[in-house]
């Protein structure tokens, strides 16, 4: 199933993955970012928009790009942003490239990576776009190997930690795990922030 299939038929169902705990954002995001005027955030898989509403709140200019344009319209209308901000496209083809040009401040990579097959193109794209002091976050659930999951989907929506390590290394010069959360059937959400 494509993508765009795949998600437009999650989103139909009323779901949403892409909440963010104002917590998180001012007391463990922000500091870590460099102050600047006027700064610009790209939330690729943005879903219905949450993130992008939180960040506009917070004085950022704000893009979104995701595979469901089911998803696309509920952030357009959640968010007052426009058909050219928060684009429906797949990352895996090319629909980064729509970015080229811009410079941004955040890049949030929230619960994507795992569906992506060419996790080291996808990451070197969004390397690209950052402004010279730019920050990518990556939010993902993460399996460790030896452990035993109660829940057999959670390898499907998850990266193997000892393998996800070493390619954020060959692609960013700084990582750093922000934060964990732990989830329900034994994985680990992991918050890295790389630059």
């Amino acid at each position: 199933m494509d993508p765009k299939t795949r998600w437009d038929s999650v989103f139909s169902e009323g779901k949403d993955f892409t909440t963010f705990n104002d917590i998180f954002i001012d007391r463990l995001l922000l500091p870590k970012l460099d102050k600047k005027p006027n700064p610009v955030l790209l939330d690729i898989g943005c879903g219905t928009g949450d993130v992008l509403k939180k960040m506009l709140a917070r004085g950022y200019a704000a893009f979104g790009v995701d595979a469901s344009s089911v998803a696309v319209e509920a952030a357009r209308r959640r968010t007052g942003l426009s058909d050219t901000e928060v684009v429906s496209g797949d990352i895996e083809q090319g629909i980064l490239m729509r970015f080229r040009g811009e410079s941004f401040d955040l890049i949030i990579i929230k619960l994507v990576i795992a569906f992506v097959s060419d996790k080291q193109k996808m990451l070197e794209s969004a390397k690209e776009l950052l402004s010279p002091t730019g920050k990518v976050l990556i939010i993902t659930p993460l399996v460790y190997d030896n452990i035993e999951y109660s829940n057999p989907r959670t390898k499907n929506i998850a990266v193997n930690e000892k393998e996800f390590s070493p390619l954020l290394a060959s692609v960013f010069k700084h990582i750093e795990m922000i934060h964990q959360d732990f989830l329900d059937d034994n994985g680990v959400l992991g918050y890295y922030l790389c630059s």
